[in-house]
């Protein structure tokens, strides 16, 4: 979010306090059609109601009490000040200018926004410090830029957004409740480096289409043809269950299972979000990231670069082992100690 592009004119937080207050609190007065008087919610609401409507400082038209110091704290979640900072710069905010109209802490600032609902929580924290932040929207400006993909997609069936997808649709079938608000945020998880089956796919031709030209190329691949249909896609709770077991213990090996049905050793962290072994596509290959690797991979080789070249004895051996290639074969030597 860019907080310092609405000081044009254009656009000002302060505008929508109002929206944000009516949004916030639309339903709480209200029981089946019918007024229920000023209970808790309704009492909070009347409060910030009034400090919404407090000046910053005397003749002040930017902002007020409360839009400041929403202002103060998206920056604070922005740019990840840690809370006794916050307090800091409030204290010294307030002893040079004493007539400013804020919250003399992070306490009393939390309690402010807390009401209004835009706090944030702690969620799914793993052991080593992974977290995911849920935020709520702050500015209208981000409500409508996140919830863009139901208001102002174009529907047409054609694939132009993570939104048109299976997987999607088919976690708003079962998440109804969730997928009704266009607002609720999908996060996509990113971890470098991360390979949840820890070995080498060799027979990957066997997910290309059944007449395609690569099946019968032998000199390319591992010398032999490749008629095979492709695997059985298996679904997350299937995975989940065939891991559940696994002692995920840091630094313990794992036995690879007796009956062939698993090749993992270790239990994603991500099985332990409630909703992950739900998801048709639990990951994903990033492509740019896998090109920039095979690019890597060709010129180290071709340069020869000690160390960074797959043309070593071991690709060698490879070759020996698998039958192909008998030109690139290591051969033995008389005193079996060195290749030729």
């Amino acid at each position: 979010m860019d907080v310092d592009s609405d000081t044009d004119g254009e656009y000002n937080c302060n505008d929508n306090i109002d929206e944000l207050l009516r949004d916030r609190f639309k339903d709480t007065t209200q029981f089946d059609g019918q007024n229920t008087g000023p209970n808790e919610c309704a009492k909070e609401f009347y409060k910030l109601v009034d400090e919404a409507s407090q000046e910053l400082y005397p003749g002040c038209k930017g902002f007020t009490r409360l839009s400041f110091t929403i202002r103060l704290y998206l920056l604070k979640c922005l740019h990840g000040w840690s809370n006794a900072s916050f307090t800091f710069l409030l204290e010294l905010l307030k002893e040079g200018m004493p007539y400013l109209n804020i919250p003399t802490s992070f306490d009393k600032t939390k309690n402010m926004i807390k009401n209004l609902g835009l706090d944030y929580q702690k969620i799914d924290e793993c052991p080593n410090d992974c977290m995911l932040l849920q935020r709520l929207f702050m500015c209208i400006r981000t409500v409508e830029a996140m919830s863009w993909h139901h208001n102002e997609r174009v529907k047409d069936g054609s694939l132009r957004h993570p939104a048109d997808g299976e997987s999607w649709k088919a976690f708003d079938s079962r998440h109804e409740d969730f997928a009704k608000e266009s607002r609720n945020v999908r996060l996509g998880l990113v971890s470098d480096g991360f390979n949840p089956h820890k070995t080498v796919y060799m027979d990957h031709r066997r997910f290309l289409p059944m007449n395609h030209p690569w099946r019968h190329n032998k000199r390319s691949f591992n010398g032999k043809t490749e008629l095979r249909s492709p695997p059985q896609l298996l679904e997350g709770t299937t995975v989940f269950d065939i891991v559940q077991d696994i002692d995920n213990s840091f630094g313990k090996k794992q036995k690879r299972s007796k009956n062939g049905l698993s090749n993992w050793k270790k239990r994603s962290i991500f099985f332990e979000l409630p909703y992950w072994k739900y998801n048709m596509f639990r990951h994903n290959l990033d492509v740019m990231h896998i090109e920039k690797n095979i690019v890597d991979s060709i010129i180290e080789t071709l340069l020869n670069i000690l160390g960074k070249t797959k043309d070593h004895a071991t690709a060698r051996f490879d070759f020996k082992d698998m039958g192909i290639r008998k030109n690139l074969q290591p051969k033995d030597t008389k005193d079996e100690k060195k290749l030729s």
